[in-house]
């Protein structure tokens, strides 16, 4: 199958922040001047709200006034990755998905997926004054796919791209998916196992060994949505109804 797809969805990215305060005289009026400092790993276009910005360090003084201009706010690359993997298993399958997001702090199943022998193209199209890099994303699909090692951003999405490759996928040290909307070790591998992966579940990732059909059943999303699309996924290559 071929498709083309389009989005324009943005997240709030969380950043770690700290407040300071002073006071100062002016002509007998005392002033608050707040100080924060902002550690994220990109700018957003709107550095002329800034005093500084200093490698991760973005820093400014209230009160101060936003001006309106232009932003394109690029396709979220964590929705993408669930379509990235599902054409990426499928072989013959070609998805372009364009304007998502290139930032390389948030790229991961990029390189994952790359590690596991998908080919895919990558065409920037943002302009060099962007605040955040982005582009045209096409994926190939590929009977070819194989295991790697893994942190845990894309988890458990790529693990279900694991179980559809062969050998062995690797995911350890993230505990962190322990408390997540679920815990999303426990729920991976526990779906992962309902439709016929052996799994291998250790207290801070899992191996899957890829490379078993898939067979359809009822699963549980747990009440999370990325459980739920991760398996709407693996059920593309289930044989009977997910």
């Amino acid at each position: 199958p071929e498709a083309s797809s389009s989005s324009a969805d943005s997240t709030a990215e969380s950043a770690s922040a700290s407040t300071s305060s002073e006071s100062s005289g002016d002509e007998g009026k005392e002033a608050d001047k707040k100080r924060i400092e902002i550690t994220v790993p990109h700018k957003d276009g709107m550095e002329a709200l800034y005093d500084t910005v200093d490698g991760l360090t973005v820093g400014t003084c209230g009160p101060a006034l936003p001006v309106a201009h232009n932003l394109t706010v690029p396709a979220d690359i964590s929705s993408a990755a669930f379509w990235m993997v599902a054409a990426a298993s499928r072989p013959g399958s070609r998805l372009t998905l364009h304007q998502v997001g290139l930032n390389k702090t948030r790229n991961a199943v990029i390189s994952a997926l790359q590690r596991m022998g998908a080919r895919m193209d990558i065409v920037p199209t943002s302009p060099e004054d962007a605040g955040e890099p982005y582009g045209d994303i096409t994926v190939y699909g590929s009977d070819s796919l194989h295991g790697t090692s893994l942190l845990p951003e894309e988890i458990p999405n790529l693990a279900v791209a694991g179980a559809l490759g062969r050998g062995d996928f690797i995911v350890r040290n993230a505990r962190e998916l322990r408390v997540k909307e679920t815990d999303r070790i426990a729920t991976t591998a526990a779906n992962l196992r309902l439709i016929g992966v052996d799994v291998e579940e250790f207290d801070d990732g899992m191996v899957v060994h890829g490379g078993t059909p898939l067979k359809g059943t009822e699963l549980s999303s747990y009440g999370d949505h990325r459980i739920a699309m991760s398996f709407l996924v693996a059920g593309l290559s289930a044989q009977g109804e997910t």
